[in-house]
């Protein structure tokens, strides 16, 4: 096995945000899960991704058990001579991916801590 090219040089925990439900009775419940990417080029060969990923809504507490976003960055390294198009995929598929690995273990504690079951986020595919 071969390193990677791609590479995550630093990342954090940049906000979370958290709101329960107290009122919440119905224990079945489908998953509304949304993010939003940034994208910083700092130089020919580093970017900031951000990943904002969100459960649920805050408009839409009063119908679901919690609301939960959390704000992650993370600084990927690569070679300048990386094809535009390869840049690209790697940056708006591969960091998003990367990034909610950490994310996911985030999401599992808090419900956890909140009463809920650990909920364990499903993998995504961010290149649909």
């Amino acid at each position: 096995m071969k390193e990677s090219f791609f590479r995550l040089k630093s990342q954090f925990t940049e906000e979370i945000i958290f709101k329960k439900n107290s009122d919440f009775k119905d224990r079945k419940i489908k998953l509304k899960v949304s993010h939003k990417l940034e994208i910083k080029n700092i130089d020919e060969t580093s970017s900031n991704v951000r990943l904002i990923f969100s459960i649920f809504t805050e408009e839409e507490l009063a119908e679901s058990p919690f609301f939960i976003s959390i704000t992650q960055l993370g600084e990927f390294q690569y070679p300048s001579d990386l094809d535009k198009t390869d840049l690209e995929n790697l940056l708006n598929i591969n960091a998003p991916a990367v990034l909610l690995s950490y994310i996911r273990g985030l999401v599992s504690q808090i419900t956890a801590f909140s009463g809920y079951p650990a909920l364990i986020v499903p993998l995504m595919n961010f290149a649909k």
